[in-house]
């Protein structure tokens, strides 16, 4: 049995190459900036809205990261930023 592995965007992924994206993500890491300061309230009323918005580079490095980990299963948006920030500090050395 091979092992799936199950990334979650549950929120925006934009991309500096597509322009019209940016707008949108700046608007989004103000909503999840707020909903950090209530505590989460905001996650009831506005979803995936209250995320932050991912970057489409980060969300490619966590999947290979994770892939190469042997990762399976579901891999949550802090996890996806933790698995990218691996990625850089590799590259940095």
């Amino acid at each position: 049995m091979s092992n799936i592995l199950y990334i979650s965007v549950i929120g925006f992924l934009f991309s500096s190459e597509r322009g019209f994206t940016m707008p949108m993500s700046y608007a989004m890491t103000a909503t999840s900036i707020l909903n950090k300061a209530s505590g989460g309230f905001l996650s009831g009323i506005l979803g995936g809205a209250a995320q932050k918005p991912l970057d489409t580079e980060i969300v490619g490095q966590a999947v290979v990261r994770a892939i190469a980990n042997g990762l399976s299963g579901l891999v949550e948006v802090d996890d996806i930023e933790r698995l990218s920030k691996e990625v850089w500090r590799e590259g940095m050395l």
